[in-house]
């Protein structure tokens, strides 16, 4: 396959998933920047992404493009977690305080352990997958 064809592949099976994930992260406003960042650094590295793991390498890519952005508006150390998926059906009290007690969860682990639990849990990673996105052995 010419890279052209190759990076069309890597793109059309992979866009969305690196959108939700940043969506996710940062919400909608910057979501697509970040997205289309990852792409394009994705297009210049073409040859480095590893054919078995293209989706953790984009996420590797897209969370650098995130914290950078966290950083420089001065939110470090804190990505946005801005909705769990609610419960279905059931009383909608329950849901509420099943979310607040997953966010405040969420909220007393360090950032590299509530992005391994978010990449599990939202992006569907395996556990080896996840610790290989944030940069653990």
């Amino acid at each position: 396959m010419r890279d052209e064809d190759g990076f069309t592949f890597l793109f059309r099976e992979h866009y969305q998933a690196v959108l939700r994930y940043a969506w996710r992260r940062i919400g909608p406003g910057d979501a697509g920047d970040i997205a289309a960042e990852t792409f394009k650094i994705a297009w210049e590295k073409y040859h480095r992404i590893p054919a078995d793991r293209q989706l953790p390498w984009l996420y590797t890519t897209a969370r650098q493009l995130i914290m950078n952005l966290v950083r420089k508006d001065e939110r470090r150390g804190e990505l946005l977690v801005e909705e769990l998926e609610p419960g279905i059906g059931g009383d909608p009290a329950v849901s509420v305080a099943a979310r607040q007690a997953a966010l405040a969860a969420l909220n007393e682990l360090s950032a590299d352990d509530r992005e391994l639990v978010l990449l599990v849990s939202w992006e569907g990673l395996d556990a080896r997958q996840a610790a290989a996105v944030i940069g653990y052995p």
